[in-house]
């Protein structure tokens, strides 16, 4: 509410270092998550879905279900999500450091 509008609350939160520390998340994960959930800035997406993003979506009065469905959007956070470390993984094997 305080950016007054989505693309200048998209700016803010894209420089926000501490917002993307305090998730530990890389800076590539940070864009498509604030893409995916503020819209993609750009004027030629403003009419689509992508430039909507989910929080308007689900504004709007679009479900979950309805949301999960969309292809391109699960694939875009499926590929930018972390990778995942399990780090009790190795300890559990027997790795690491013999603690």
């Amino acid at each position: 509410m305080r950016a007054g509008t989505r693309q200048s609350a998209y700016e803010g939160l894209r420089r926000d270092r501490h917002a993307r520390v305090l998730l530990d998340l890389p800076g590539r994960s940070w864009t498509v998550l604030l893409r995916s959930l503020l819209g993609n800035p750009h004027p030629a997406y403003a009419a689509t879905n992508a430039g909507k993003g989910v929080l308007l979506r689900l504004l709007i009065g679009e479900t979950l279900p309805v949301l999960l469905r969309d292809d391109d959007l699960v694939l875009a956070l499926s590929l930018a999500a972390p990778a995942h470390r399990d780090r009790n993984r190795d300890r559990d094997r027997g790795g690491g450091d013999g603690v």
